[in-house]
């Protein structure tokens, strides 16, 4: 063998050192820059980063590893449509490929999918050692007045919902404090009820409206409440009974990716079936706390939202602005997360 033909397969073999070099220095030391961010393999991502994720958005209460499954325990009662936007948006920065099985007794599974790693099952299971339940506070009727009541509620240190009222004077301003001040945001649309008591009819949804309408009156009652995750509607017992005007607004509201909260002012309301069945996120209130203004009334009212929290997982409470509704909150809200109470979003229980 010549000294050329010596040079060459020298070169060759220096070739291959180098790139199995790179490869096992891939594989054992990944860059910030790759689809792990610095872990080793997919496992170790998803017990790192992933998790710690999970657990800073106050999804996971802990984790475990049995015969080598990966459990997530979590708190019962929230909302799939949230479960499924904070796991997807916590998995984003690896490129893995998720798919939710919900069909499983006391949580879902995750099956992530990934072109070199293979596929992994997560399984987030319900904790039931947590004690409590969600609960999850609305104000309704925002908009008409700003007083030292509007500035009590924007102190609350809890997770909490505005509902604003579109094109009043305060509209516009109270929805940008609120959402300064760590409250979610709701339009809080008028619609047409069986006794009509008149008032915002630039924006009202009447019973039998056709698309077109309901389009043009969304649109300006939104650009009232910039901001707005969501919708309620504010009295509304003719057209959340009529599935056919109802249908046609949540037509309109789908494309927004809004969810809505039934306020249920009438017993024949099916605004939560139709919501569902049209794949609106949505959720439904549970307990009205003030529609009595007498302060014992409404800690019974309290009470009642507590017990269905504490056996469904979660429920939602309308309330207003008035002094008796803010003093009983005040009042019982640091009792309700001493017994294990956990106060959340509505957009955190819409499924």
């Amino acid at each position: 063998m010549n000294r050329s033909s010596k040079k060459r397969i020298l070169i060759l073999v220096v070739l291959f050192l180098i790139i199995d070099a790179a490869i096992i220095f891939r594989i054992y030391f990944r860059d910030e820059t790759s689809p792990f961010r610095g872990f080793a393999n997919l496992d170790s991502y998803l017990q790192g980063e992933f998790s710690s994720s999970l657990k800073e958005k106050g999804l996971i209460i802990n984790q475990e590893s049995t015969d080598g499954n990966l459990y997530m325990r979590y708190r019962k009662g929230y909302g799939k449509y949230w479960l499924e936007r904070v796991i997807r948006q916590s998995l984003s920065p690896s490129g893995l490929i998720s798919e939710f099985d919900w069909n499983v007794n006391n949580g879902f599974n995750v099956i992530l999918t990934h072109p070199i790693e293979g596929n992994r099952t997560l399984k987030f299971r319900e904790d039931e050692r947590k004690k409590g339940g969600l609960i999850c506070i609305i104000i309704d009727d925002f908009g008409y007045f700003w007083d030292e009541r509007v500035d009590e509620l924007m102190s609350f240190d809890i997770p909490m919902a505005f509902a604003v009222i579109p094109g009043h004077e305060y509209s516009e301003r109270i929805a940008k404090s609120a959402d300064s001040n760590g409250k979610e945001l709701l339009l809080h649309l008028p619609m047409e009820a069986f006794e009509h008591q008149g008032g915002e009819d630039e924006y009202i949804i009447k019973y039998n409206m056709d698309i077109e309408e309901i389009e043009s009156r969304v649109s300006k009652a939104l650009e009232t409440v910039p901001g707005a995750s969501g919708i309620n509607n504010h009295q509304g017992s003719r057209v959340t009974a009529d599935s056919e005007t109802f249908q046609r607004f949540l037509a309109v509201i789908s494309p927004y990716n809004l969810y809505f909260i039934d306020s249920v002012t009438h017993s024949s309301s099916v605004a939560f079936r139709d919501a569902q069945n049209a794949g609106v996120p949505a959720g439904r209130r549970t307990v009205f706390l003030d529609d009595s203004e007498d302060e014992k009334t409404i800690d019974y009212r309290i009470e009642q939202l507590k017990n269905r929290a504490h056996k469904n997982g979660n429920a939602i409470g309308i309330g207003h602005i008035n002094s008796e509704t803010i003093m009983a909150l005040k009042n019982r809200i640091p009792f309700l997360i001493e017994e294990g109470y956990l106060f959340v979003y509505p957009s955190q229980l819409v499924n």
